[in-house]
């Protein structure tokens, strides 16, 4: 059930809010996030009435905590695969150039 609670925290709270990820000094906008399905958010909240209330008083914590790990895993994975990125951007600015071209026509 842990795992389970885990995958549901940050990533879809509504907690989480959108802002900017800092890369490298420049900013990229967070594109919004879907919502947990309803069986999701019933499968949460039915785990978090299994805890201690010491436990739920650490929620909060635990989905900044979260948070933070995924914007890390985030920008480590930005660095590592920054080659990339920049392929794929420098590819959809050629694509949306023939496009643009095409549509011109």
């Amino acid at each position: 059930m842990e795992s389970q609670l885990a995958r549901l925290r940050a990533p879809q709270s509504s907690t989480v809010r959108s802002g900017e990820l800092h890369l490298g000094g420049g900013k990229t906008p967070r594109t919004p996030r879907t919502p947990p399905s309803q069986q999701q958010q019933d499968a949460y909240f039915a785990e978090l009435l299994g805890h201690p209330l010491e436990r739920l008083a650490r929620e909060p914590q635990l989905l900044q905590e979260d948070q933070a790990q995924l914007r890390r895993q985030t920008q480590e994975s930005a660095v590592a695969h920054y080659r990339a990125f920049l392929g794929t951007a420098e590819a959809a600015a050629a694509a949306h150039e023939a496009a643009g071209g095409a549509l011109a026509q």
